[in-house]
């Protein structure tokens, strides 16, 4: 009986241990229909936001929020994206232009400039859509997080993008369709590709975020990413900010060569999958630091 109770309340804790951790942060109110939850760590004088992935939420940043914790160099914020964990579910604004308009009213709200943007999968089209239309008057450097400036291109063979379009049609059957009929399945195959470590508890903290996101949400966000290209708005940063990719290791030698013919002048890191900041987030946390020291 003793088991059995300490195993459901592991279960419980696994299941329940995201939402509860998250519930430290705050919200703002940036229009009349959408409130965005976020949350803040530090009192530094250089801002950072984090911006997380398709489906995901602040709370996967959850490492990063705890290394900057007691920063007096750093002030830094993850968000949560229009419908995605915490923030406001609206019926409409499911568009890439969207989230960058989303994000400057964020950044406006929330009185910020000098910012470091860290977009990390899907994250970095909100971060290259808001620099499209606003500029980068408040934006101090730019790190690329495991995504990609373009989503669809015409072959992936050696390209940085995440869809080929000639296999477009199944990519939505997998991805679009599957979560909008069978969501947390889905989730826990995409969780599984992420992580190098794709344990039980590691895969449940994973899909229970995603799950906060409703499949209406989710099928919108994924396939208006189908048709995203912010390149030459990346290309047109090279030597106007600081530029950082960090990708997984699969992705080094495709980012190498987009890097050295299009922004010579970024930093280039790759390490594990797609979650690596979260799997090494120790490793992740030093050289992110290190990068925003020299800054």
């Amino acid at each position: 009986m003793k088991r059995l109770m300490i195993l459901f309340l592991t279960l419980l804790y696994c299941i329940y241990a995201p939402l509860l951790q998250a519930a430290e942060g705050d919200y703002v109110q940036v229009d009349d229909s959408l409130q965005i939850y976020y949350q803040q760590q530090g009192v530094g004088q250089q801002t950072i936001i984090f911006i997380p992935g398709w489906s995901m939420s602040s709370q996967v940043f959850k490492y990063q929020l705890n290394y900057f914790k007691d920063s007096k160099k750093f002030n830094v914020f993850a968000y949560d994206p229009r419908g995605q964990g915490q923030s406001s579910k609206t019926v409409s604004g499911y568009t890439y232009a969207q989230r960058g308009k989303d994000l400057a009213a964020f950044i406006d709200k929330m009185n910020l400039n000098n910012v470091v943007l860290v977009g990390w999968s899907f994250g970095t089209l909100d971060m290259l859509s808001y620099i499209s239309q606003y500029g980068i008057a408040k934006v101090k450097a730019v790190v690329v997080l495991d995504g990609s400036p373009t989503t669809m291109v015409d072959t992936i063979n050696n390209s940085w993008a995440w869809i080929d379009r000639l296999d477009s049609q199944s990519i939505r059957r997998t991805t679009t369709l599957a979560v909008l009929t069978n969501p947390r399945h889905f989730y826990q195959q995409f969780a599984s590709w992420m992580l190098e470590d794709p344990s039980p508890e590691k895969v449940n903290e994973i899909v229970n975020i995603a799950m906060q996101t409703p499949p209406f949400a989710a099928a919108l966000t994924n396939e208006t990413a189908s048709y995203a290209n912010y390149e030459n708005t990346l290309i047109d940063l090279e030597g106007k900010v600081p530029l950082y990719y960090i990708v997984r290791d699969e992705w080094a030698s495709i980012v190498e060569s987009w890097r050295n013919k299009n922004t010579p002048s970024a930093q280039l890191t790759s390490m594990g999958r797609h979650l690596m900041f979260w799997e090494h987030h120790s490793e992740f946390n030093q050289i992110l630091e290190d990068f925003l020291n020299k800054l």
